[in-house]
């Protein structure tokens, strides 16, 4: 944000929403520059106002904010973007919730890093590609949690040592021909990917719906080693364009997209120290 002024313009896109009194609504935004906004929208429910259907989830505007001592205000708005058309699609529409509430917790005001805009944004896009694969939503909601948290400075430890993303997108594709194997132990409380002979005791306790995000540690697919260093080591285009090229169902059984929402829970969950009513919503409806 610019100045110390008592009014700033500022490009954000719409993360949280909350109702406030009859007609408002405290929003949560995050702005080109990286921070995140807090403000009110005065008659932001209310019809016929000239900030209402501006701020709905997810679209980008551009306002104009008054500085308030608690929360700032927005006193006029402009719709740049539409929202994501997330609204039709209640799966996906989860998924988007999820980035965005990781988003939101990851993310503060007057912390100046162009790099949240920057990936968030594109995060939601790619979403929008990924429509009705959920496969392919659940390694975009991995990829922006685990992209976002290791760029906060928590990255996770056991990945396969590799000089690049084709590296490893090769080590993914031949995992394709391969019976699935749950051999691979993580646990977000010990830092990511454990070596089985380090990793103690352990008996696997549940019959599989979802995993625990809060269990100490969680058998996963072998594979997933591998595709987690890839999605953090590869941008946006090529995960489009090289890793969901690759059949995807022979890649991931319906547990393994339950398994790679459990690791992205756990590890935001584990991280910001809070509990994360989008994922567990997302869990029972998967």
């Amino acid at each position: 944000m610019p100045n110390k002024t008592n009014t700033y313009h500022a490009t954000a896109l719409v993360l949280s929403q909350t109702k406030l009194g009859e007609t408002d609504l405290i929003l949560a935004l995050l702005s080109t520059t990286g921070e995140q906004i807090r403000a009110v929208a005065k008659g932001g429910r209310k019809p016929g106002s000239k900030i209402a259907g501006k701020t709905r989830l997810f679209s980008i505007i551009e306002g104009l904010f008054a500085r308030g001592k608690n929360l700032d205000v927005l006193t006029d708005a402009r719709l740049k973007e539409t929202p994501f058309s997330f609204e039709t699609d209640m799966i996906l529409l989860s998924f988007a919730s999820c980035i965005a509430s990781v988003t939101r917790l990851a993310t503060y005001p007057e912390n100046v890093d162009p790099f949240l805009w920057g990936s968030t944004v594109r995060a939601f896009k790619a979403l929008e590609y990924a429509r009705e694969d959920q496969g392919k939503e659940a390694i975009l909601l991995a990829a922006h949690t685990f992209k976002l948290l290791s760029h906060e400075g928590w990255h996770p430890t056991g990945l396969p040592k590799a000089k690049g993303a084709p590296e490893l997108l090769e080590k993914i594709s031949e995992a394709q021909d391969k019976t699935p194997v749950n051999d691979e132990i993580f646990s977000a409380a010990r830092g990511g990917f454990i070596p089985v002979e380090k990793s103690g005791s352990y008996t696997e306790s549940y019959a599989h719906t979802y995993a625990d995000p809060y269990a100490e540690q969680e058998f996963v697919s072998s594979t997933f080693p591998a595709l987690i260093s890839y999605v953090l080591k590869a941008t946006y285009d090529e995960v489009e364009k090289e890793l969901f090229a690759l059949d995807l169902e022979k890649l991931l059984s319906e547990r393994d997209v339950k398994d790679l929402l459990f690791l992205s829970h756990s590890w935001a969950t584990t991280h910001l120290d809070t509990r994360l009513k989008s994922f567990e919503y997302l869990e029972k409806i998967l």
